[in-house]
């Protein structure tokens, strides 16, 4: 994933990385990313909340490890039970590029990766690429 992160901001001028904060590969993305800051310094980590944080201490806390914290749109709309897959739906629509680990054809991450692909976004499952 490191290569093709740094393909990602040489060749593509990619500046903001979004992520969630739910799972092993969002961990591992924003750990990429925050090493390759410190060469690529004007690129952002980006986290899209799928809930409200619960109080001031947390919402601070998340502000001081990305360099940008926001709620997408639509994010609220619904039970809070669906929050996480409805943000990764807006979030595949609203992406020039995705990378995710999907594993199997099924649950909310290929559900975005389909979003994404149905909205001519131009996706890199990793899985599929054969990296582990």
């Amino acid at each position: 994933m490191r290569q093709l992160v740094i393909r990602l901001i040489t060749e593509e001028q990619v500046d903001d990385f979004i992520f969630g904060r739910y799972g092993a590969f969002d961990t591992c993305a924003y750990e990429i990313v925050s090493a390759l800051k410190k060469i690529y310094p004007h690129i952002r980590r980006v986290l899209a909340l799928a809930y409200i944080p619960k109080n001031q201490e947390e919402a601070e806390g998340l502000k001081s490890a990305y360099e940008h914290v926001y709620l997408p749109d639509n994010t609220e709309v619904g039970p809070p039970k669906f929050a996480i897959s409805r943000r990764n739906r807006t979030l595949a629509k609203e992406c020039d590029f995705m990378i995710c680990y999907v594993l199997s054809r099924s649950g909310g991450a290929y559900a975005a990766m389909r979003t994404a692909k149905r909205n001519q976004k131009t996706v890199f499952n990793l899985k599929a690429l054969g990296e582990d």
